[in-house]
Order: structure tokens, then C-alpha cells, then sequence
């Protein structure tokens, strides 16, 4: 390996919230491993994702940039040509760039490939072990409201036209269903995969640094970890998950804070077993040397709600559940340090970029998390994709439009297109802790719009608005929740 160039690993826990985890003392001792990890480690008490879904946090971090420069968005969920990627200012500068996703938002449908020299999407992550079945999603998306054999014959007839096979298919389709209903061992989201990925790759002589993108999905729902964790905190896993959000927001579902309890208890199961599978990452890393000369990151994209702020699961509200995330460093040089000043974790791009001694180009912040000082922390949402229900059904009219948030002087403010705002305490975030101080106020809300008014001159043309995802990655989006 080139001598002075360390390696660089991102570690990705997607939808994994900073309070969940025992790092920041959570009620549950779920993340034993991760806390060991931060006492030696740079640990960064106050970070912030720059928005609270995937798409646009992982553009962020990719590119450094917020919503209003890179624009990947709902509108359009491929990655920016118009801005250089960390993977592309790495390989051009002697790294090898590796990237493995669980996620299909973070996949080469949607260009998050670009600058990587290999990077793989695991499509078994979806809970279908056959090869060369068709994707269920994709089958229950395309047949009709029938009776059951018309159905069963439009599935067969889109299983032939995709050169399927329909034994295979209706394999994965039993697999799920004995999983879903506990008649076989709950498999994982893809973590064991992702680490005999890590594994097979350090094999190979490693003769030039690189850079190491890694997406863990445990955390978002269904919320599937293997029995030992799928039963850690519950006896009873809920089967249908977030399957009728629609009525967790109408207030419809019956028993639903026994429902949303369940719910937790099955996310903090997963947790538990991500700290496990990252313990094992970080000695199959130690195994083959790579720890000690590497920059190692935890971090999340976003976080997740569970009723908080009338808010379910994730995509809009910049509320610390949605958008406080863990963030762990360790450098071959860093000591065990707490950073209590607010970061957000979208200034890893010109911190790695730093890190391998390459400049920081003109449209990022110029910010270092391995020598942090204070600057505004900025987050955006676009505001909910749902239909009217939501709105008729009790949740705040604010959430169906753009907002964006600030963090500075250890306080968040949030601002609404309906010219609504909310000013917070960060470490004490809630309905009884809002402050309505106008002058401070009027403050936040000048330098926020002074801020986006700036990254926004980082533009981005029409080029890459592209629709051609293929139907298998939207049937796994939809799966996911997203419409």
C-alpha cells in the first residue's frame, strides 16, 4: 500500500437512531461493542444527518453538498453527475474504491455506483435465497384485483416473460411466508453477507488504499435480525410491521401503542444484532491488518420515528428522532475523544477527502471532524410523499411541504413552508422544551436561508433525470415503504 495514505471505511447503519443505540445511553444495553468502540474512538455526541431518508443523506455524504446543490431527491433519485463523488476524487488519486449495499436506493439503478471501481448491490436482502426466481414484490405489483386463479395466471405469465423460474419463484414466495409466520429461523437483511463480502475482498493483497462504502439494513423495517435477536426483546414479533401505516396515522390501528412498543422492541433488536455484526466486521478487519491503518466510520443515514411528533417510521420531520444519528471515528492516530459540538455527519466527505490528502472542492464545506470546530449544521426534508389521508387523518398540515433546520448555539430551529417554526434545546428536543424566543428566532432563520442560499449556488443540470429504473428495484422500493 502507498506509504502515508490510509485506508478509508464507511460503515453505514441504515435508519439506525443515535438514542436506540448504548452509546448515548439508551434504556437497553443494545450496542455493548459500538460503545466499546467509542471509548476508543472519537465519539461525537451531537451529530446530524442532513436529511431524514436515504436518497438525499447518502447524496449528501457522497457529495458534501445539502438537497438544494445536489438535488437527488424524490423528484429525482439518481445521484448527481453534475458533482464529483468521494468515490470518483479517491480513484483519481490512487484509492480503490469499493461499495456494498443492502439498500436498493443506494444501488446502480440510481447511479450510486458512479466513481466506484467495484460496487454491488445485494438483491438477496429482500428475503428471497433462490436464484433465478422472480422478486415477489415485482409479481405482486403487476398482477390485478382478481379472483385467485386469474391472479395465479398472471403471475405465472410474468414469471415466463421474465425468463423465471416459476419453481424458484414459488420457492422464495414459501420461504418468506414460513419466515414472516416463524415457521423457520428469521434469516437477516444482508449484515452476514456484507461481512463475507469484506472478508473476500481483503484476501487479495491489498497493494494501494481504499476506500470501503458499507450499507447494513437491519434497522429499517420489517425489522428482520436472526432468532436469537428477532426475540430478544419480545415474544411475539409482529408480522405485518409497517404494512398499515396509513392507519397508524388515522390513530385506526387497534391495541396501537402495544403495536408501536413491538415495534420497538424488534428494532432494538436489530440493533443488538448489527453491534454484533460490526464487532465481527472490525475483527475480520483486525485479522487481516487493516484496522490499525485505516479510518474507520459508524454512522447512519437517518434515524426513525415511532409516534414521536405524530410521525411513523421515516421520510419527513427534522426532529432528532429522524435526524440525530450515531457517528464514531477511529483514525490510526486518534485517542478516545467525546466532540459535544454539533456535526453533521455530510462533512465526512471533505473530512476523507482531507484525510487522504486531497482538496476539497469549492462546492463542499470545508469542515474536518477529526478537528472540529463550531459551524451551523443544516438538514433538509422535502416534506411527506403521501397522499391526502395523511393530512385528514391528524398529521401536521407543516409536514406536507419542504422544511429545513439549523443547528447552532447548541440549539435547533426549524422552518416550514407554512411559515410555521419551532426553535429547540438539541439535547433536550420536546413539545415541552420549545422555545419561542423571536429574536433568536428572526437569527437562526436570516442564517439559515443566508446558508441555503449559498450551497444552493452549487447547482445541478436536467442531464441525468433519467426514469429508466428497472421494475425490479421499484417493487423493492415499494417493500420498503416507499411509493
Amino acid at each position: 500500500m502507498q506509504q502515508g495514505r490510509h485506508n478509508i471505511i464507511w460503515i453505514v447503519l441504515d435508519t439506525v437512531r443515535a438514542e436506540s443505540t448504548s452509546c448515548y445511553g439508551y434504556k437497553r444495553d443494545t450496542t455493548p461493542f459500538l460503545k466499546s468502540l467509542a471509548n476508543e474512538s472519537m465519539f461525537y455526541s451531537h451529530a446530524f444527518s442532513s436529511a431524514p431518508w436515504t436518497t438525499p443523506s447518502h447524496a449528501g455524504m457522497f457529495t458534501g453538498t445539502l438537497s438544494v446543490a445536489h438535488q437527488t431527491d424524490r423528484s429525482n433519485e439518481r445521484l448527481t453527475p453534475d458533482l464529483p463523488s468521494l468515490a470518483t476524487l479517491l480513484g483519481e488519486t490512487g484509492y480503490k474504491t469499493v461499495g456494498f449495499s443492502n439498500n436498493a436506493h443506494v444501488s446502480p439503478d440510481f447511479d450510486f455506483d458512479r466513481g466506484f471501481h467495484h460496487f454491488q448491490f445485494n438483491t438477496e436482502s429482500y428475503n428471497e435465497p433462490l436464484d433465478g426466481g422472480v422478486p415477489i414484490s415485482r409479481i405482486r405489483s403487476n398482477t390485478s384485483d382478481g379472483t385467485w386463479y386469474e391472479q395465479l395466471d398472471e403471475a405465472l405469465q410474468y414469471i415466463r416473460d421474465r425468463d423465471g423460474s416459476a419453481l424458484k419463484t414459488v420457492g422464495n414466495w414459501i420461504y418468506r411466508k414460513a419466515s414472516e409466520n416463524g415457521w423457520v429461523g428469521h434469516s437477516d437483511r444482508g449484515a452476514a453477507s456484507t461481512n463475507e463480502f469484506v472478508r473476500k475482498f481483503l484476501s487479495n493483497p491489498q497493494d494501494q488504499p481504499f476506500f470501503l462504502y458499507l450499507n447494513y439494513m437491519e434497522g429499517h423495517a420489517p425489522y428482520q435480525s436472526p432468532d436469537e435477536f428477532q426475540y430478544r426483546y419480545t415474544d411475539d414479533p409482529l408480522v405485518s410491521h409497517w404494512s398499515s401505516q396509513e392507519d397508524y396515522f388515522g390513530q385506526t390501528v387497534e391495541d396501537q401503542e402495544q403495536k408501536i412498543n413491538a415495534l420497538r422492541d424488534q428494532y432494538d433488536g436489530c440493533i443488538s444484532y448489527l453491534d454484533s455484526k460490526i464487532e465481527e466486521l472490525i475483527e475480520i478487519l483486525r485479522q487481516k491488518n487493516q484496522f490499525s491503518n485505516s479510518m474507520v466510520v459508524v454512522t447512519s443515514d437517518h434515524g426513525e420515528a415511532f409516534g414521536e411528533w405524530g410521525l411513523y417510521e421515516h421520510k419527513a420531520g427534522l426532529y432528532n428522532e429522524l435526524t440525530h444519528v450515531p457517528l464514531i471515528i477511529n483514525t490510526p492516530k486518534s485517542e478516545s475523544v467525546d466532540i459535544s459540538i454539533p456535526v453533521s455527519n455530510r462533512w465526512l466527505f471533505s473530512t476523507s477527502l482531507k484525510q487522504a490528502g486531497v482538496e476539497v472542492p469549492e462546492h463542499a464545506i470545508d469542515a474536518d471532524l477529526l478537528n472540529p470546530s463550531p459551524k451551523p449544521v443544516l438538514m433538509e426534508s422535502e416534506g411527506l410523499p403521501y397522499n391526502d389521508w395523511v393530512y385528514d387523518n391528524g398529521v401536521s398540515s407543516r409536514f406536507s411541504k419542504p422544511h429545513e433546520a439549523i443547528v447552532m448555539n447548541n440549539k435547533k430551529y426549524i422552518q416550514y413552508d407554512t411559515d410555521d417554526a419551532e426553535l429547540f434545546e438539541i439535547q433536550r428536543e420536546s413539545r415541552t422544551n420549545q422555545r419561542f424566543d423571536s429574536e433568536e428566532s428572526e437569527t437562526m432563520g436570516s442564517k439559515l436561508r443566508e446558508l441555503l442560499t449559498d450551497a444552493a449556488r452549487s447547482t445541478r443540470s436536467d442531464s441525468c433525470r433519467d426514469d429508466t429504473i428497472t421494475e425490479e428495484t421499484k417493487s423493492q422500493l415499494r417493500e420498503l415503504g416507499y411509493r
